[in-house]
């Protein structure tokens, strides 16, 4: 790689770095502030709250379908 390029690759890979720094650096305050203003608060990930949602679909959709099968007991 010619001395130019190489030289403008480490330029951009070292500014991409300190913005990466920076961004890490601005999620840490803002989790601070938010444990200073509701010390209860707690980090959901998205992700996990839509699977615990399907999980409770799935177990619920289980149970409307095992009570459907089921034959009728008592004279009611």
């Amino acid at each position: 790689m010619p001395k130019n390029k190489k030289q403008c690759y480490n330029t951009i890979m070292s500014k991409i770095d300190l913005m990466e720094e920076q961004i890490f650096e601005m999620h840490n305050r803002i989790m601070n502030l938010k444990r200073h203003l509701r010390p209860d608060y707690v980090e959901e990930c998205p992700d996990e709250i839509e699977s615990e949602k399907a999980v409770v679909e799935a177990i619920g959709e289980l149970y409307a379908t095992e009570l459907l099968t089921r034959d009728p007991e008592g004279d009611a």
